[in-house]
């Protein structure tokens, strides 16, 4: 990537939110147990908040570290198209799905459709892999929780 390249448009904002997101997310993590065990209920909320938090500070800094752009922007409604595209829209929906398919279809058929369907559609290298990658996916998580973290996933 180009060092100097100028800075997008209304990246500083976004990544404050983000910010300011995942501090609070680090905070409840923390209200959960505090950081008593590496099996604790509150361990893996913790490291996952904390990676998040420094992954957008990186990403400020490097912001920061860029020039402003100054050419001219072209009006939101040539820009939005380009910022919001179809696909996305539907991973958004498909997202949603899974969220609404954990009360009802439980963590396990949930999440491996969930994979299934996203691996198929963004690796997009065909059925069997993606339901190869979903299987060794879930076998990864059941490993790391019913061993490591000693939580059992309904």
């Amino acid at each position: 990537m180009n060092e100097f390249q100028s800075r997008v448009p209304g990246a500083i904002p976004f990544y404050v939110v983000l910010l300011a997101s995942s501090c609070v997310l680090l905070w409840e993590a923390w209200r959960i147990e505090g950081f008593g065990a590496l099996s604790g209920p509150g361990t893996f909320p913790m490291i996952a908040a904390a990676v998040m938090v420094l992954c957008i500070l990186s990403l400020l800094v490097r912001a920061f570290a860029r020039p402003r752009g100054t050419e001219e922007k072209p009006p939101l409604t040539e820009r939005f198209p380009k910022i919001v595209t179809l696909p996305m829209i539907g991973y958004v929906l498909l997202c949603a799905a899974y969220v609404l398919a954990l009360e009802i279809a439980g963590f396990w058929i949930a999440s491996a459709v969930f994979l299934c369907v996203s691996f198929a559609v963004l690796h997009q290298k065909g059925l069997l892999k993606a339901a190869i990658a979903t299987a060794a996916s879930l076998v990864f998580v059941y490993i790391v929780f019913r061993f490591i973290f000693q939580i059992y996933l309904p």
